[in-house]
């Protein structure tokens, strides 16, 4: 009985560790958008649009679905546009705000949809080709 509990808990173990890593897609859009980063810390989450919560050593975090796909950049002294395309980048400018005072992106992947907020509080929101959608003060 004792062996049975010992084996059981050693492959939940096993499991555990297995499950607590990163899809490989989450670990490209860091290596690719913060390549002198290093990962500080790791959240997991099982119940949340929000699977994986990822902070870097620039402090900037990153959220990221169950799939991998960036959901929210977020940093209150680093820049984070590079993760914006140039056309959104664009489309920031042309509303009159600096895409650079961006603190917090967030994307939605199914719907293309993604929300802006910048250090005064307003919130920019544009659809998956870039075109604005509406200004919202938070």
């Amino acid at each position: 009985m004792k062996r049975l509990l010992l084996i059981a808990i050693c492959l939940w173990g096993i499991t555990f560790c297995q499950a607590q890593t990163l899809p490989t897609e989450a670990d490209h859009f860091i290596n690719t958008f913060f390549p002198d980063a290093t990962e500080t810390g790791i959240s997991f989450y099982d119940h949340s649009e929000m699977a994986y919560r990822v902070e870097l050593s620039s402090d900037i975090t990153v959220g990221f679905n169950s799939d991998g796909q960036w959901i929210e950049v977020e940093s209150f002294s680093s820049d984070i546009t590079q993760v914006l395309s140039q056309q959104l980048r664009q489309a920031i400018v042309a509303h009159g705000e600096n895409p650079r005072n961006a603190v917090r992106i967030n994307r939605n992947p199914s719907t293309g949809i993604t929300k802006v907020t910048y250090n005064d509080g307003l919130r920019c929101e544009f659809d998956a080709n870039g075109t604005f959608l509406r200004k919202v003060v938070e």
